[in-house]
């Protein structure tokens, strides 16, 4: 739950930037949308950045946590889409698990079609290693994201300790919006095309990978080792 009652600290900070928080109205950010648009179209622009992408997207895929049914994965195709993510309503509120931080809440929507092309193998390993193979390959694609997004920075309060270093962190909350569409084609001769369970299983997955680590009460965190 977001709050606007401050502790003191955060009450004299805030003091010093806005007038009367309580009835100070959102931003719309707009000036934020353009400088988050100028960025991804240089990224959309490097080449090395995309080549750097596919290296990291491949280890990724084919890391520690692959099932043993799936041979090596190819990346054999990305799109980093054509338009640009939305922020707007921002507001300046208090945590409520911690009066001493600030959040900026704002929300976020994105409708675009970031796509992400992959090339294995199914394996049954029964009763011998690799004793069947199926090729497979698979399209998946992020058609639109909207959700509430909360920001805010963690200072160190430990200045002799390594470890505890100043972070912002980031999470949406639960009421988002994610649309996924995926295509899939499995076999080598006799090809089936766009089978619902491997659909659903693979929008099962990304979803509950995203609620496990972006969702509140999850977070992602970003350290700052120099604050």
């Amino acid at each position: 739950m977001l709050r606007t009652s401050f502790s003191p600290r955060i009450s004299h900070i805030v003091s010093k930037l806005y007038e009367n928080i309580e009835t100070r109205t959102s931003e719309s950010l707009d000036w934020f949308n353009v400088l988050i648009a100028q960025a991804i179209v240089l990224f959309r622009n490097d080449y090395d950045f995309k080549e750097a992408l596919l290296v990291y997207m491949s280890d990724i895929l084919n890391g520690t946590n692959k099932p043993s049914f799936l041979g090596h994965v190819k990346v054999i195709d990305m799109n980093l889409g054509e338009e640009f993510p939305i922020c707007s309503n921002c507001r300046i509120v208090s945590c409520s698990s911690n009066p001493e931080r600030l959040n900026a809440v704002m929300d976020v929507n994105l409708v675009d079609q970031i796509t992400l092309g992959i090339k294995t193998q199914f394996l049954l390993n029964y009763p011998k290693y690799e004793f069947a193979v199926l090729p497979i390959e698979l399209s998946l694609s992020i058609m639109r994201f909207s959700g509430t997004l909360s920001i805010s920075l963690i200072p160190c309060e430990k200045q002799l300790n390594a470890s505890n270093i100043a972070a912002f962190i980031f999470s949406f909350s639960p009421d988002f919006q994610l649309d996924i569409d995926v295509h899939s084609l499995v076999g080598s001769r006799s090809k089936l095309q766009d089978i619902p369970k491997i659909s659903q299983f693979l929008e099962f997955r990304i979803r509950n990978w995203f609620m496990e680590n972006c969702v509140e009460p999850h977070f992602q965190r970003i350290n700052i080792p120099s604050i």
